[in-house]
């Protein structure tokens, strides 16, 4: 890295003085890090692929992940989204085990799939393993409402005349939709069963499916995501990693530069 001195007062400074990469070592390294882990690559293989420790990929992660969060509140205040036909819905993914389980609340434009908000939340036990979690950790208070009020607040702050906002079936979605967004025309697709069936018959891509840009996210989140994969040894330890985690994802899917 290059380096200079002033004639006058006789100070050294770096081509890095006045970025954000002041006082990094390896700042040519945030670019690939930021793309290959959001490209399913392991913050492990990283390290090993690059050529470096692994708790060099660790502070990478940090400060991309703080990078994408501030141009995100960024172009949040300058409501560069168009929040005009939104898609809103959860996704589930768990914390060191499938006992522990998170909810991601997400809102997608419609128009071009950019992610406007994203958040976890700690979510109570579900599915066959409730019984089997309850006698191990005890109750698990759900705050995944707080993830859904976030979200939609967010989404809120973007509508500049009006909103259609598209969910699932979920009940409790109308009595938050109207809560936080009441100036929000709400369309919920009814669950049209036989997904199975449908499946099978399904083509590669469903353009008739009303919520195809929220899925389609969703889907990507769980392919690019290391850690959001459906059966790998790779999962989540700390929500608040997972939530940064999420955030290069937004970046990427919005199409931010933070690597500098």
């Amino acid at each position: 890295m290059p380096r200079y001195q002033c004639l006058d007062c006789k100070k050294g400074f770096s081509s890095h003085t006045f970025y954000c990469t002041y006082r990094q070592k390896k700042p040519f390294l945030n670019e690939p890090i930021f793309r290959l882990y959001t490209s399913a690559t392991t913050q492990r293989r990283l390290a090993k692929f690059l050529g470096v420790n692994l708790k060099t990929v660790v502070r990478k992660f940090l400060f991309l992940s703080q990078n994408a969060e501030l141009m995100h509140l960024e172009k949040l205040s300058q409501q560069e989204f168009d929040a005009a036909h939104c898609q809103f819905d959860e996704m589930l993914s768990f914390e060191h085990t499938r006992l522990k389980p998170l909810s991601i609340a997400l809102a997608v434009q419609k128009k071009d799939s950019k992610l406007i908000a994203i958040q976890t939340a700690q979510s109570h036990y579900q599915g066959v393993l409730s019984s089997v979690a309850l006698k191990k950790y005890g109750l698990r208070t759900d705050y995944s409402h707080e993830a859904r009020r976030k979200v939609l607040l967010t989404l809120q702050s973007q509508i500049k005349e009006s909103c259609t906002l598209i969910t699932d079936a979920k009940p409790v979605y109308r009595t938050d939709i109207a809560q936080y967004v009441p100036g929000a025309r709400l369309e919920q697709i009814k669950n049209r069963g036989g997904r199975l069936q449908r499946l099978l018959n399904a083509k590669r891509r469903n353009f008739q499916d009303p919520m195809f840009e929220l899925n389609l996210v969703a889907a990507k989140i769980r392919h690019d995501l290391s850690r959001m994969a459906r059966k790998v040894w790779v999962t989540t330890k700390r929500q608040d990693r997972l939530q940064k985690h999420l955030m290069l994802f937004l970046a990427i899917q919005n199409g931010y530069s933070i690597a500098t």
